[in-house]
């Protein structure tokens, strides 16, 4: 596997670390917090699958698939800061 897909393992692990406690919180939380949870579940699907492609493609294609896949785990770990601050 290339640095550039370890770094992208160690960015998702960090991001299912983060998620993992933010579930179990989420789950004795209220309303709002449980709304934003769903919506950040759909978007933590998106990257798994955006991961999964990434990986299965090469050259230029998965450079791009690389920088959509930064993009969309920044907006995923902005959103679980966001959360975290409804908690």
């Amino acid at each position: 596997m290339s640095n550039e897909g370890e770094g992208y393992d160690q960015v998702i692990s960090n991001l299912k670390r983060v998620r993992d406690e933010l579930a179990l919180k989420a789950h004795l939380g209220k309303a709002e917090a449980k709304d934003e949870w769903a919506r950040l579940e759909l978007e933590w699907k998106s990257v798994q699958g955006k991961l999964k492609e990434a990986q299965g493609v090469a050259g230029d294609t998965a450079k791009s698939m690389g920088t959509a896949l930064e993009l969309a785990a920044k907006e995923l770990k902005t959103g679980y800061e966001r959360f975290r601050g409804l908690l």
